[in-house]
């Protein structure tokens, strides 16, 4: 789902305090911001002519895999 969001450049550090500061999941929020900068669907669009659908598909498979693990991992964490 991240990975759809379109945000700018630095634009997911105040989204993402936004969100703690509404009592957003401490997970929910690390996941984001893991996929969140990765990448986005208009930059997968701009980019795929260049390096081949295959190629953006697999980057984004992976960035949304990271998310995925990540939040595994941050959720065994203490908050």
């Amino acid at each position: 789902m991240a990975t759809l969001a379109v945000i700018p450049t630095a634009g997911e550090i105040s989204v993402l305090r936004s969100l703690g500061a509404v009592g957003a999941n401490p997970v929910l929020v690390g996941i984001l911001l893991l996929a969140l900068p990765g990448i986005s669907l208009p930059s997968m669009a701009m980019v795929s002519k260049g390096v081949g659908l295959s190629a953006t598909l697999m980057m984004a498979t992976f960035v949304a895999l990271a998310g995925i693990l990540g939040g595994i991992s941050l959720a065994f964490l203490p908050h």
